[in-house]
């Protein structure tokens, strides 16, 4: 904010010293560009100001006169009515020097203007004798239609024969006045004598209202065309506006006279206009009209244009645009001062999962009013790690945060956060993929982000820039001074040199690339020869200051034979350009060889804090060639400020880096081999020109199974089952010759019968369809042929009967509690019942085999009964018993007389009568007896019958 004030005072002290009726304005006059000339009607026209500079355009380099644009300004005639065109520029100062050239622009676009539409031009030079009084222009005498650079005489050029509908552009180029140097004073063109008319677009109207934070106590009106300053009522009588408020004042801007003219207006309002919505509107002021344009044309009224009080806040961040990574280009609510910005950036803090501090920031686009609602802010390390980023406002090192133009400042801790997410698919790897086994596997990233740049090596550039080109400056601008100019025409020999740091053009947005343009701006041009030999060199250095001697520098970017500089940007385009690696401080060399001398150009400087110029200057040297001739070496930290033009290099090839590297055939490319053999994940990152990270990741998943099956191979013996179990997946499949050997063919524990040796395959399949197979093989033995040798038999109960077997190695036969031994193959077998013994043969394989065999009682032995006997003691059927007992029971013997007495009784098959009863022997005779016989078999027989006792 100083430097501004300091620099404008400096400009109004220069202007004065040289001529008190000149009026320097500042460069970039919107009529010094072809495409927004002033429109001219009438017959004259007369400009009190000095222009600077070519404007925002070089519309025209070359012409026949041997010169393009040099603090230029544009006219324009549009042709109504047919006829000559003749003219006369005058200086307002005889001595100052003005050229121009007549371009036919009919049905021509006012871009890309060339010599070829150079109908007139004279670039002579106002020398005493030359023009008379300074004078110039067309005529009807006049067989000549160029003048060239340099000439002496030729003042006037051949008349233009117009037409109806042709248009004209006049480039009026000002060069002051060459004896005392200094701006120029003004002109007037008059076109006296001309029989073609030219018109204008109609009466003057409001274009627009220029946006301002402070519409509420002042509001900027941009005319539709230039607007005579004398017709602008100071007072604001001009304008009222309905809605409420006063206009207290109106100024044009560059008005500092009545002479003047202007197309931007300010108006003063006599209190603040609270928010709401407002029409200016055209009103007849105290001075007797409205606003006039250069044809003495009034604003057509009724006539308003609308503007808005909006509520109005101070200065905030809005949005950031992306990518974020080395640089943040911050949209701002409101224009703000681009010198309330602290050029090292300290207005600002940087918060988030990296650390970075901001080491630059300044506005993007600055207006001619030196505001901008951007700002672009450069970072010490780009932002690769993803999270969460803030930037937060706060009092910087130039005592303030952003001001916009009504004086307010951004909210100290006024903040805005924005995501930084690698993940973004600018690179994508190959699908995430499981594994069954542990393989190799082909990695690959589809990178489509912007690739980064080549690396540059100090040196020469290529011819050609097929990238971007970066602009900025180094410094400040802080002051106008002729100190260390690179333009020190007050010697006829110079050699300075300027030193660069790395840092400063990191600082301003520049990065690595070819140097191919370098401007110094020349604030005051006050030299009137051109400097000869005129030769820049660019070196890298180690250095970090410059030191009392010469650095070497030996690469020839531009020279010149004989360089004139202009008011303005002096633009050099070097023939050779340099490449600056982004690391190394750089010196820049300028040096000339005049044969005389003139007043030192002004240019921009700034303080750097370290020693930056070293100069040695002379007459009668070699100025390129000087290392400790002429004046005593001088260093200062005093530089000018130089703007560089770097073009970036060409794409250079993707970096890659995979993480983690082991197992990785090569981590740097983008598709190593890796080795897989367990649950893994990889990440790539790649960085583009911008210093982003972009990222992604692949996941592999491997499956381990443990799979389990029993039997492996077993041995069974026919007609035997096997359960088989598998264990250890998600599903089984069975595969066997014949499915139906098998109870289940998805189940883990399926039984198998089989009947000879046959082999079973499972398919184990884990969740992630996996698959292992593994084998059982079950072996089968053939079964003994165990054989009983007799057949299923009767016999009387008691039979001891020989049982035979044969086919097997060991027997055990069941029930064995009526054998012999029932271990052996050929047992005993009492039977008393009916009974079905059971043989099982074990063969040497462990193989067993049964046989059997039934065995019935016949219990049918009949008991035999005597029918008589002789109880005589002679030894001989003494007793009567019942014979053929063996394994019936007797339940019931008795015996009666004849009168039905017992006589006897008893159930021992041993026992008989033995003829008596109570001892007393019975007489002979039949005696009736009662036998009951019980078998086995649980058969009871009864026998009844007599028997005769004899005696």
């Amino acid at each position: 904010m100083k430097q501004v004030l300091f620099l404008f005072l400096l400009f109004t002290a220069i202007a004065g010293g040289n001529n008190a009726s000149a009026q320097l304005i500042p460069p970039l006059q919107p009529e010094q560009d072809a495409c927004s000339p002033i429109l001219l009607c009438g017959y004259s026209f007369t400009s009190p100001y000095s222009y600077q500079g070519i404007g925002s355009v070089n519309d025209l380099i070359n012409t026949p006169c041997s010169g393009g644009e040099g603090n230029s300004m544009w006219i324009r005639l549009n042709v109504d009515v047919a006829g000559t065109i003749v003219f006369t520029l005058a200086p307002l100062n005889l001595t100052d020097d003005y050229d121009f050239a007549v371009l036919n622009v009919t049905n021509v676009p006012c871009t890309g203007l060339t010599s070829s539409n150079v109908i007139r031009c004279n670039f002579n030079n106002n020398q005493p004798g030359s023009n008379v009084n300074g004078i110039v222009g067309l005529n009807t005498t006049s067989g000549s239609n160029f003048t060239t650079a340099g000439a002496f005489g030729g003042s006037f050029l051949q008349q233009i024969n117009a037409n109806a509908g042709d248009s004209y552009l006049i480039m009026v180029n000002n060069f002051g006045d060459p004896f005392v140097g200094g701006p120029s004073s003004g002109f007037t063109i008059d076109f006296t004598g001309s029989t073609a008319t030219f018109f204008d677009n109609g009466p003057p109207q409001y274009s627009s209202i220029i946006p301002s934070c402070n519409n509420s106590q002042q509001i900027t009106l941009e005319m539709s065309e230039y607007i005579k300053c004398a017709s602008i009522a100071p007072n604001g009588s001009d304008f009222a506006v309905s809605g409420g408020g006063v206009v207290a004042s109106a100024t044009g801007i560059n008005c500092t006279g009545l002479s003047g003219y202007t197309d931007i207006i300010t108006l003063n309002f006599a209190t603040a206009l609270p928010p709401g919505n407002y029409f200016l509107e055209a009103v007849i002021g105290t001075d007797g009209n409205s606003l006039l344009d250069l044809c003495e044309n009034d604003v057509d009224m009724p006539h308003q244009i609308q503007f808005i009080i909006p509520p109005y806040t101070a200065p905030a961040f809005v949005s950031i645009d992306t990518p974020a990574c080395s640089e943040l280009k911050i949209k701002l609510a409101a224009r703000v001062r681009c010198d309330s910005i602290a050029a090292n950036g300290s207005d600002f803090v940087l918060t988030g999962p990296q650390q970075s501090t901001i080491i630059s920031a300044y506005g993007i686009g600055c207006d001619t009013l030196n505001f901008s609602d951007s700002l672009l802010l450069i970072l010490s390390a780009p932002l690769q790690a993803d999270g969460l980023y803030t930037l937060t406002s706060q009092i910087g090192s130039d005592g303030n945060t952003l001001m916009d133009s009504c004086g307010l400042y951004q909210a100290v801790g006024n903040n805005i956060s924005f995501l930084i997410n690698s993940y973004d698919n600018r690179i994508v790897t190959t699908a995430d993929a499981i594994l069954c086994e542990a393989q190799y596997v082909q990695l690959d990233a589809a990178n489509s982000s912007v690739p980064p740049l080549q690396s540059v090596v100090c040196g020469p550039g290529p011819a050609t820039c097929t990238g971007n080109t970066m602009v900025g400056f180094a410094g400040t601008n802080d002051s106008s001074s002729a100190q260390n100019t690179p333009f020190s025409a007050a010697w006829m020999d110079a050699r300075s040199q300027y030193l660069f740091r790395a840092s400063e053009l990191r600082a301003m947005g520049l990065k690595a690339g070819s140097i191919r343009t370098l401007e110094w701006n020349v604030t005051q041009k006050q030299s009137s020869i051109p400097f000869t030999n005129f030769t820049i060199k660019i070196g890298c250095t180690g250095l970090n200051e410059i030191n009392s001697n010469f650095a070497t520098v030996n690469d020839v970017v531009y020279s010149d034979p004989a360089y004139n500089t202009v008011a303005g940007w002096n633009t050099f385009q070097l023939s050779t350009p340099f490449n600056w690696d982004g690391q190394s401080n750089l010196v820049v060399e300028v040096c000339y060889d005049n044969a005389g001398t003139s007043l030192n150009d002004l240019v921009t400087h700034s303080f750097t804090g370290f020693n930056a110029t070293y100069r040695r200057f002379g007459n009668n040297l070699s100025g390129c060639a000087i290392t400790t001739q002429g004046s005593q070496g001088t260093m200062s930290d005093f530089r000018p400020r130089l703007r560089f033009h770097i073009c970036e290099p060409e794409a250079g090839l993707p970096v890659y880096s995979w993480t983690p590297g082991m197992g990785l055939s090569d981590s740097t490319v983008n598709n190593p081999l890796a080795y897989i053999y367990q649950d893994s994940r990889y990440h790539v990152t790649t960085i583009d020109k911008f210093g982003c990270a972009h990222r992604d990741s692949v996941s592999f998943v491997r499956s381990l199974r443990d799979v389990g099956l029993t039997p492996l191979d077993t041995t069974i013996c026919f007609g035997e089952k096997v359960r088989l179990n598998a264990s250890g997946a998600l599903n089984y499949s069975w595969l066997a010759a014949d499915p139906a050997t098998l109870s289940c063919l998805t189940c883990p524990d399926p039984i198998a019968t089989v009947g000879s040796t046959t082999y079973f395959d499972v398919i184990f399949t884990d969740q992630h369809n996996c698959a292992d197979t593994l084998r059982s093989t079950i072996h089968v033995n053939p079964l003994p042929p165990v054989n009983i040798l007799q057949g299923d038999t009767i016999v009387k109960y008691g039979t001891v009967l020989h049982l035979l077997s044969s086919g097997a190695y060991l027997y055990s036969w069941y029930p064995p509690n009526a054998l012999s031994d029932g271990n052996v193959a050929n047992p005993f077998a009492t039977i008393t019942q009916p009974v079905t013994f059971y043989v099982t043969g074990i063969a040497e394989t462990g193989c067993r085999n049964t046989d059997s065999i039934r065995i019935d009682v016949d219990y049918g032995d009949e008991i035999i009964i005597p029918s008589a006997f002789s109880p005589n003691g002679d030894g001989r059927n003494d007793i009567f018993r019942i014979g053929s007992v063996s394994f019936q029971r007797i339940q019931e013997f008795r015996i009666f007389n004849r009168w039905g007495e017992e006589v006897f009784r008893t159930n021992d098959s041993r026992e008989g009568w033995d003829g008596t009863y109570k001892g007393v022997p019975q007489e002979t005779g039949a005696y009736p007896y009662l036998i009951r016989v019980a078998y086995p078999d649980g058969k009871v027989e009864v026998y009844k019958g007599d028997v005769t006792l004899i005696r």
